[in-house]
């Protein structure tokens, strides 16, 4: 049976961590609860199914939970570091804002100093109702990279990689950039129930 992000992401949390950084774990409770979060705040961005959010390549937990978020509204994601944008809405770091070239109806989230022009992520998002209005994802097979996989492809694809490596429970799942096989392998880690690792961990 074809299994969507939206349905991975209301499964009931294990204890487990979900994700990792140098300096932060967020366990799989807080994990789903701010992809959640996040894709309610695109909501209210003016992100709706079908739309397009761009999200930055940095391997950043903001950027995960921007692009898993549009997964969950029905929106597509495009990784990319800089220039034109011609989306909906935006998913940088505040000092990376500079690099792209952002029309006044595309909003802005922004993790980190945020300029005026954005929406503060930290600022806005612990502020969100954890509770998911089951109008904006349920099982919905949008289409989510713009590559045009839909959101079931993405998933399929993610379970060829935990196959392929033997993924289980605990492990961990290395992502050092957020691109299409990035985004594969975070959704990889989802089925798993494994751990996305941002970056070298272990030093």
């Amino acid at each position: 049976m074809e299994e969507t992000v939206a349905e991975l992401l209301q499964r009931a949390p294990n204890e487990g961590v979900a994700l990792a950084t140098e300096t932060k774990e967020y366990n799989e409770e807080t994990f789903y609860r701010t992809c959640h979060k996040t894709a309610n705040l695109l909501n209210h961005l003016g992100v709706r199914e079908g739309g397009e959010v761009v999200v930055s390549p940095a391997a950043e937990p903001e950027n995960v939970f921007g692009f898993l978020g549009a997964c969950l509204v029905g929106a597509r994601t495009q990784f990319s570091d800089g220039g034109s944008v011609e989306a909906d809405a935006l998913v940088c770091a505040g000092d990376r804002l500079k690099a792209y070239d952002v029309p006044a109806s595309c909003s802005v989230l922004a993790h980190g100093d945020a300029p005026s022009r954005a929406t503060s992520f930290e600022r806005e998002i612990w502020g969100e109702n954890p509770v998911f209005p089951p109008d904006l994802a349920g099982g919905s097979d949008a289409v989510v990279l713009s590559d045009g996989r839909t959101s079931a492809e993405l998933v399929e694809d993610a379970r060829g990689v935990v196959d392929e490596r033997d993924l289980w429970n605990g492990d961990e799942v290395e992502v050092r950039e957020l691109d299409e096989e990035g985004a594969v392998n975070v959704v990889a880690a989802l089925v798993a129930r494994a751990m996305v690792v941002l970056g070298d961990v272990s030093g």
